[in-house]
């Protein structure tokens, strides 16, 4: 659902998919969000785009693996 969501926002733009998987798909330990929207400029611009492709590669990975996990306990 998220990621209908955050692929619907970036207009099919991979570049934007990721950010927003960035942005709203990392927590701290609390499950604080570590970024807002504001953040999406300094992390286009600033951040290493290989650091932010893994972090969402890993954030979307991870919501894959549970979305498989609900369908096979249902």
């Amino acid at each position: 659902n998220d990621k209908a969501k955050w692929l619907k926002r970036a207009q099919d733009d991979t570049t934007e998919y990721m950010l927003y998987a960035v942005i709203f798909g990392t927590t701290d330990e609390k499950g604080e969000p570590l970024f807002d929207i504001g953040d999406k400029p300094k992390l286009r611009n600033h951040a290493d785009p290989d650091v932010v492709s893994r972090i969402a590669t890993f954030v979307l990975h991870l919501d894959k693996v549970t979305e498989e996990e609900r369908e096979k306990n249902s």
